[in-house]
């Protein structure tokens, strides 16, 4: 199968790293364009909580805090690969990352998605819910799940 467009979603953990690297060794072999995606949380902070927020805050600069932060990231990573086209992505949402990997992978027309088995932590899978297991339902093309190696 020759793979025209990977997307390599990030939350720039080690195994996420590691799922990357398996991206840009398929987006080399298959002259594929990459794009390294992150799904940055777009924290919106619940009126109830306004008046126990400090006088000064600026929620708007917080959360361009974050976005600038994501694509820092992106092209330390974007900066590590060669041999292939890449694009990144960050995107500021408050859908849930998965929502947002599928709905990027149609629009983008991304015919294969290299993710792994694993994010940050054991926490975020208990609260959150497996991201990888989402994509793997509802994913629009091929997920290659990178598994978790200590």
């Amino acid at each position: 199968m020759n793979f025209k467009h990977i997307l390599a979603p990030t939350d720039f953990s080690t195994d996420s790293d590691r799922a990357l690297q398996v991206a840009v060794d398929f987006a080399r072999s298959s002259g594929a364009t990459l794009t390294l995606l992150t799904v940055v949380p777009d924290w919106v902070i619940p009126p109830d909580l306004h008046p126990m927020m400090p006088e000064n805050y600026d929620t708007e600069s917080f959360r361009s805090g974050l976005k600038d932060e994501a694509e820092k990231k992106l092209a330390e990573r974007q900066k590590t690969v060669e041999g292939c086209t890449v694009n990144s992505v960050a995107l500021l949402s408050s859908a849930n990352p998965a929502t947002e990997i599928v709905g990027f992978a149609k629009k983008n027309g991304v015919d294969l998605i290299v993710v792994a088995s694993h994010g940050r932590g054991a926490v975020e899978r208990l609260i959150l819910g497996s991201i990888t297991q989402k994509l793997i339902h509802s994913g629009p093309c091929p997920i290659l799940v990178v598994p978790y190696r200590p």
